[in-house]
């Protein structure tokens, strides 16, 4: 391990006998940053993993394995803080270019593999997830198979502030078209191991900052690749895709009433799942219709309710708001009214009807205008598929309010 770092040195071109000296040259492109500084910042980061006791496996998650025999450590105090400066110094486009042309990013994936460190593991994971924006580093580390495959078996690691860097690399990777593909053959490749530690997050984490990473991943996997929800109602033998992510949802709310803005991204999943499975109404939405309806009414009623006007402030939330209205519909097919009549109280009627009204307005406005940018193409699109569910929606209301009901 030592001679395999001092070799990533030799890439970076300088050594531990390195002085303090530092000229006008010094500077890191147009900032104010030093190369010298992070020259001896990356060799203390060297030093630290040689004095590690490290064991011989390559656990692949921040050294946090069952199988490992070794107890973590902590960073010393200066070193800590070096690193936390060079995380928030990675953001910089500058300091990205430079960290690519010394190839640091070899030397961060040995830490996340040898340490045993959890601080240490994750400040070289933020990193990554900091630069891997850049799309030359983003391209740099998805050809590397061994780093795909470290940082999806990282994603099962206990060590929560490491597991939402990790999470963040995936998402860097997945949001640059040149690299989704050879994330979304690891994923698929590795898909039991995946989906069974989201699985497992969503149903038991407590932390609301991993729970969004995970929620906002999934959504963008499904959007990306629509083989993933088929997959992963395959896995889901038990049904529970949308009891896991109801019981997620359940947290963040309980957690800030604020978060219910965020629950447009769990309509947007299972939205996109229901289009992946044949049972998945019968088997998926009807199972959780209690839940799913005091969902819908809440997200309605605190979301839009005081602030109607505004709904069509992005394509994303008329989306959201088009697949809510979509999923419940499916399940006022499957439904008798005394089961569903959650839905019919009258702020939720009020505000429904205010939505609609409002729908109908943009979309009179739209119209009128001669050229349009494509997030305004999208948000008529979704207010079209708003305006005919709601409709068709209120319609079965009152055609149910008009039956007898069944004993």
């Amino acid at each position: 391990m030592s001679d395999h770092l001092s070799d990533q040195l030799c890439h970076i071109g300088i050594d531990d006998t390195a002085d303090d000296h530092m000229d006008s040259t010094d500077t890191i492109g147009d900032t104010v940053y030093s190369k010298h500084w992070l020259f001896k910042c990356l060799v203390n980061a060297v030093k630290i993993v040689n004095g590690e006791k490290s064991g011989d496996g390559d656990d692949g998650s921040g050294g946090d394995s069952e199988g490992s025999a070794q107890e973590p450590i902590e960073l010393d105090e200066r070193s800590e803080e070096e690193l936390s400066i060079l995380w928030d110094m990675s953001t910089n486009e500058d300091v990205m270019a430079f960290l690519y042309e010394i190839k640091a990013m070899d030397l961060f994936e040995t830490i996340i593999t040898r340490t045993n460190s959890p601080r240490f593991a994750e400040i070289s994971a933020g990193i990554l997830a900091n630069i891997a924006i850049n799309s030359d580093i983003c391209l740099n580390l998805a050809n590397k198979q061994h780093f795909r495959q470290l940082i999806v078996d990282s994603m099962s690691s206990s060590d929560i502030p490491f597991v939402i860097q990790v999470i963040r690399i995936v998402s860097a990777s997945l949001s640059n078209s040149e690299t989704q593909a050879l994330w979304l053959q690891t994923i698929r490749d590795n898909s039991d191991h995946f989906l069974q530690t989201i699985h497992y997050t969503l149903e038991n984490c407590l932390n609301c900052d991993l729970l969004k990473s995970v929620i906002l991943v999934i959504n963008k996997m499904l959007y990306l690749d629509d083989t993933i929800g088929q997959l992963w109602l395959a896995f889901d033998r038990r049904y529970e895709c949308v009891k896991c992510l109801l019981e997620a949802s359940d947290h963040l709310l309980s957690e800030d009433p604020e978060n219910i803005e965020f629950m447009d991204y769990l309509w947007l999943v299972v939205h996109t799942l229901s289009l992946s499975g044949n049972d998945f109404t019968e088997t998926q939405l009807v199972s959780n219709r209690s839940e799913l309806l005091a969902l819908f009414r809440r997200y309605i009623c605190d979301s839009f309710g005081d602030s109607v006007d505004y709904i069509i402030a992005s394509a994303h939330r008329a989306g959201a708001l088009s697949a809510a209205i979509s999923l419940t519909n499916q399940i006022l097919c499957l439904s008798t009214y005394s089961s569903v009549e959650v839905l019919f109280v009258p702020q939720l009627c009020d505000c429904l009807q205010q939505l609609l009204h409002n729908c109908g307005e943009y979309l009179k406005q739209l119209s009128s205008e001669s050229t349009h940018e494509i997030s305004y193409q999208l948000a008529f699109d979704g207010l079209t598929a708003i305006q005919d569910i709601y409709r068709d929606f209120s319609q079965k209301r009152l055609h149910s309010v008009d039956k007898p009901q069944s004993r």
